[in-house]
């Protein structure tokens, strides 16, 4: 299964747009309920990396989180501050 099914079955909200030569923009929300985080990358790797921290992170006790967390340690070797996460118009975080 894949991450993005994941994420939905787990009722979490995602966006993710590209633009050929611009790379990703992921968000964690939707436009009825606002963004509660965005960035944007150059892989999609990365984007995936990224959007699976934060949504652990933002929805802790959800489905997605139990399937997907990692151990601790590893969490904070991520060096994600998903409370600066959301930075309209900053462009690559």
């Amino acid at each position: 299964m894949s991450i993005l099914q994941d994420l939905y079955d787990s009722e979490i909200n995602v966006s993710v747009e590209t633009l050929w030569d611009c790379g990703f923009t992921v968000r964690i929300g939707d436009h009825l309920n606002g963004f509660r985080a965005e960035r944007r990358f150059e892989d999609w790797g990365s984007a995936e990396t990224w959007l699976r921290a934060t949504a652990i992170s933002l929805y802790p006790e959800s489905q997605f989180a139990e399937r997907y967390s990692l151990p601790p340690t590893r969490q904070q070797q991520l060096n994600l501050d998903v409370t600066a996460a959301f930075r309209p118009g900053r462009g690559a975080a």
